[in-house]
């Protein structure tokens, strides 16, 4: 009698004998659709009632698809053991490649950059995607492949983390550890977890995806919602709630008048940063798919065992699901077009295009996929698909690469797709010989690189910057824009811009060799080393630059050898693949990188928490393709070791983050911070130093109003509602106290008094709030600042002398906490340096003047840390005058006689800087 398998091997045969063929395919798919489904009808409903919430700043498309992503996870995980044979990969591979592919579907769509608050939640679904995976290599006992890789970023983590200790701002290094202890966690997961093609191509699948969805909707921006953006903007009140400023700046009509394609990562550059990866893997999907398909097509059709009406239901089946996905895809970009090209009009008004987009192109392909599983089996369809989508993707992501207009994704692009044809046509015969041509190459190459850049900086010097518009001077801007002509292309202009960037990145780097100034202050001390004729910038457009400025020598050094080793291990890796399809496939995933890279020498990639998780999610895919029996790995015992290390990072990602998370939620973004302001101005009532009625009425948005006092009833306790009874109607009605309080409804306070005194309740419980959550975070200069900034809003508004000193005291204190959390940003030694001043004005004893003393020496210091801003000139000239003028009247001639020679002095050479900024060309 046979033994009988254990059960850990018993469940994949019958999952394999249950899903033997088409229908049981079907019937597994049914299952996790029923599942799915049901799941997420629960957690719809306990949400509804309370029992979990999500973020709170999540808006509902959001809190949708979290929902469903849980949904869909739990529904795969109720058919655990026929997961292996549906999708063709280990089950734990599924789970790994989801997360992975969770995070390149959604992360460009929210950028990093302009929106850091999202950052966490993309944060967890990586710390839990690797926690998942460092379970695996504990338990399955598996081997880490490539700890030579990994082990180099993860130094370059270590010295970059030790280099924190002595950051000059600890917030910016403690956020962008939190970013880079992602990309570790991607990378390695990516290199190590993914085995199995099927996982792999999952991930590059939905890369693709996002990819073809991000191309399209830059084009739809560019041609239909810049105009009408183009157009708001003229509006000076739209320009103060988005932009912070009522007048039309040169930074803002160029952003907004180009026509270049910025798409959801909004900024040119970073889509065309995201665009150049995704082409040479195109092309080099695209042949490998084409090879393979001669080779599939080959071999036999469709399995005989199986009976016919079994290969007609899955043919047919399969068939509906691609037609399906087409629809939606489709019918998605058919109502984003039909939109934007017929506002205000139905798609019943247009019902043939609309059954020509809709309906008869998928109809077509899902009879087609039908007939090609049926006749010829399921992987020839598969080939067949891949090379009509890789082959659309490629010229798409082409056209995408051109609407953005950057030299440098052009430039970059060319040099990975001459690198990928290179890599395909040529064989490594002399494996010695050829490192050493290689390595003489690669010295060539870089000591060009330098002779070009260090001639194209003495260009830049000797040429003369052009003069913007002044802003009461510009024109209003036009709805159609324009498109860079070819002269703006080939002006050096921004170039030049960029020497003069990397040569302050020079001065920082050279002044801070050891330690750096701390991950992510780039920006912090950029002012201090900033060139007169240059621009204000956060970042070095060099990332290997910028790498030696906020680490060091020893962290730039880490940096570079990392993508250094990696381009030379898979160009000797790719030129050794024997099997020409593979090669493409290699050389192509791996150009894409090698072209991020190299874009990053002339932009700002990695600072970008959306391209950075990109390019080391790729680089980690390309690695997991590229493993065969010669890949280095670990022992089992030291990759328990890494896996236990890994479960680590991971509890300090999510712990740190958290208190990020809940500190930034409370304090808010700057609109809600301004917002939040000027509903506690209104409800304090009369200043002091005007001449208005005290019971003047006051009329808010309910909206602005929620974001002090979340509570309707203490809300309604100030007053009542009213709502407009029709939109842009002057008339309005108050609304029920059993109706539901509408959006758009706004608040008049009927008792000014009592708002007051609410006022100041919420106001101490709101500053209280924020002190304990800024507690568990003790490093954000900016929630100093905000606490100062409602001080002295309590402060305007307050008659009582007493109370005058204490927020004056209050003020100094925050002011002087926001310096030492960030002591060479100007905005907050200006901040220390008007409470000073103001903490003498109240100030009756013979401490005054040291107030004022030490007032007029913050100044001075904001000169020393922004040397080439004008305005830091004139602030400091007008404190000097006024205080001269001060000190000569209590009859101290000489004092005072100097301050106000310091006074023009600084004026002088404000208005010089004035002057050399808007000289013309």
């Amino acid at each position: 009698m046979a033994k009988k398998p254990p059960p850990c091997q018993d469940a994949p045969e019958r999952a394999r004998f249950t899903t033997d063929s088409q229908l049981g395919n079907l019937l597994v798919l049914l299952v996790v659709f029923v599942v799915s489904r049901a799941m997420y009808l629960v957690l719809e409903e306990l949400m509804a009632r309370g029992v979990f919430t999500l973020p709170t700043n999540a808006d509902p498309m959001a809190n949708s698809l979290i929902l469903a992503a849980l949904s869909v996870f739990t529904g795969l995980m109720a058919v655990w053991t026929v997961v292996p044979r549906v999708c063709g990969a280990p089950t734990h591979e599924i789970v790994l490649a989801a997360g992975l592919g969770g995070l390149v579907l959604f992360r460009p769509w929210v950028d990093g950059i302009t929106y850091p608050e999202k950052n966490p939640y993309f944060m967890w679904l990586a710390g839990a995607t690797a926690l998942f995976w460092a379970v695996c290599l504990i338990v399955r006992r598996e081997k880490l492949r490539y700890p030579g890789f990994i082990g180099l970023l993860a130094l370059f983590l270590l010295v970059a983390a030790l280099g924190g200790f002595a950051s000059v701002q600890k917030e910016s290094t403690w956020r962008a550890l939190l970013n880079w202890m992602t990309y570790l966690l991607i990378f390695a997961v990516a290199a190590s977890g993914l085995r199995s093609r099927s996982a792999i191509a999952i991930v590059l699948g939905l890369f693709v995806f996002t990819s073809i969805a991000e191309t399209v909707w830059s084009i739809l921006h560019v041609k239909y919602l810049m105009p009408l953006m183009r157009e708001s903007a003229n509006d000076p009140a739209l320009l103060q709630r988005y932009f912070g400023t009522s007048i039309m700046t040169d930074e803002i009509r160029s952003r907004l008048s180009s026509n270049r394609a910025m798409g959801s990562l909004l900024f040119a550059n970073a889509l065309a940063c995201w665009v150049l990866t995704g082409i040479p893997l195109a092309a080099g999907g695209f042949m490998h798919a084409l090879l393979r398909k001669k080779t599939v097509l080959s071999e036999s059709p469709a399995a005989n065992s199986e009976t016919k009406g079994v290969r007609i239901t899955g043919a047919v089946f399969i068939g509906f699901l691609v037609g399906f996905a087409l629809f939606f895809c489709v019918a998605r970009y058919y109502s984003m077009y039909f939109a934007f090209e017929f506002p205000n009009e139905a798609w019943t008004e247009h019902p043939i295009r609309w059954a020509a987009y809709c309906v008869a192109v998928p109809l077509l392909v899902c009879a087609y996929a039908s007939a090609v599983i049926y006749r010829k089996g399921l992987d020839v369809f598969l080939v067949q698909a891949q090379v009509v989508v890789l082959a659309a993707f490629f010229l798409l992501q082409l056209v995408g690469l051109a609407y953005t207009y950057s030299r440098g994704g052009m430039l970059a692009t060319a040099l990975a797709l001459g690198l990928c044809a290179w890599l395909v046509w040529s064989r490594q015969k002399r494996p010695r010989a050829q490192k050493k041509r290689m390595a003489i190459t690669a010295l060539m190459f870089a000591c060009a690189t330098w002779a070009a850049l260090s001639s194209a900086q003495a260009l830049a010097q000797a040429r003369p910057e052009a003069a913007s518009p002044s802003p009461a001077t510009a024109p209003q801007l036009q709805a159609e824009g324009r498109d860079p002509s070819l002269d703006a292309m080939m002006n050096p202009v921004t170039a030049s811009l960029r020497f003069s960037y990397w040569k302050s990145g020079m001065l920082i780097a050279l002044a801070n060799p050891v330690v750096g100034v701390g991950l992510g202050n780039f920006g912090t001390v950029y002012p201090k080393y900033q060139l007169p004729s240059s621009a204000d910038v956060k970042q070095a457009h060099n990332d290997f630059l910028q790498m030696f400025c906020e680490t060091g020598v020893p962290g730039g050094i880490l940096f570079a050898v990392f993508w250094g080793c990696f381009a030379v291990w898979g160009v000797g890796r790719i030129r050794r693949e024997p099997v020409k399809a593979e090669r493409w496939l290699l050389a192509g995933v791996f150009c894409g990188v090698a072209g991020f890279v190299l874009h990053s020498v002339v932009d700002m990639n990695f600072p970008n928490p959306s391209l950075a998780t990109l390019v080391f999610l790729l680089a980690g895919l390309f690695l997991a393709l590229a493993a065969n029996d010669e890949t280095r790995t670990l022992s089992v015992r030291w990759s328990s070791v890494v896996g236990a290390g890994a479960i680590g990072v991971v509890l300090i990602l999510a712990v740190m983050s958290l208190r990020i998370l809940l500190l930034d939620n409370l304090v808010g973004n700057k609109l809600e911070r301004k917002l939040r302001l000027e509903v506690i101005d209104s409800l304090l009532g009369k200043r002091p130093d005007e001449g208005i009625e005290q019971n003047k009425q006051i009329i808010l948005p309910d909206r602005y109003v929620r974001l002090f006092i979340p509570d309707v009833e203490e809300r309604r306790a100030l007053g009542k509602f009213y709502v407009r009874v029709a939109p842009g109607s002057t008339d309005a009605r108050e609304v029920g106290a059993g109706e539901l309080l509408p959006e758009d409804a706004f608040l008049v306070v009927l008792n000014p008094g009592a708002a007051r005194a609410v006022a100041k309740q919420k106001t101490a419980e709101w500053i209280k709030r924020i002190e304990e959550s800024d507690a568990r975070f003790p490093y954000d200069p900016t929630v100093c600042a905000y606490l100062y900034q409602i001080h002295d809003l309590l402060y305007v508004h307050e008659q009582n002398a007493d109370e005058h000193l204490r927020l004056a005291d209050a003020c100094l204190r925050l002011a002087e906490e926001s310096v030492r959390r960030s002591p060479e940003e100007v905005p907050f030694r200006n901040l220390l340096a008007r409470a000073l001043w103001r903490r003498g004005e109240v100030d009756q004893t013979v401490a005054q003047l040291g107030y004022f003393d030490h007032s007029i020496e913050a100044f001075a210091k904001c000169i020393e840390l922004y040397p080439s801003r004008p305005e830091v000139y004139f602030d400091y000239a007008k404190r000097c005058q006024a205080y001269g003028e001060e000190r000569k009247a209590a009859g101290d001639e000489q004092g005072g006689q100097a301050l106000i020679d310091k006074a023009q002095e600084a004026t002088r050479q404000g208005e010089a800087l004035q002057k050399s900024r808007q000289r013309p060309a």
